[in-house]
């Protein structure tokens, strides 16, 4: 009896694992108002922008705006990761957050991330 128990729970539990996908979910724009450079950039990295010419703001520095982070907990997600180059953050979302997702103006996109997918090395190649 107990071994049918386990099978049963096993069942169950691999349902609710399956039940969600990883996406990346692209945001529309970010709140460029009040952001200043200085306190998200290093001094090196200041530094190495002027010693090469290149301009201080760029909006690919700018981070997700906390609005919209603020906007998606309300449907229950937590946020893995958040990329400031890409304007986008990913997540877990089961079917109903997907439709609930997709009703945001500020989402542009939802894209699912490939599971199978895995860093296997962070060595750079000369």
């Amino acid at each position: 009896m107990n071994k049918y128990v386990g099978v049963i729970l096993i069942f169950f539990v691999s349902q609710l694992v399956l039940a969600q996908q990883k996406y990346w979910v692209t945001l529309k724009d970010k709140n460029v108002k009040g952001y200043n450079y200085e306190g998200y950039l290093s001094e090196e990295t200041i530094k190495n922008r002027t010693q090469f010419k290149l301009p201080l703001y760029q909006y690919s520095d700018v981070p997700v705006s906390s609005e919209y982070l603020n906007k998606l907990l309300t449907i229950d997600v937590q946020p893995i990761i958040c990329s400031r180059w890409l304007n986008s953050v990913s997540m877990n979302l089961t079917e109903s957050q997907l439709f609930q997702l997709k009703e945001f103006s500020f989402v542009t996109a939802v894209s699912p991330i490939n599971s199978n997918l895995s860093l296997t090395s962070t060595a750079t190649l000369i």
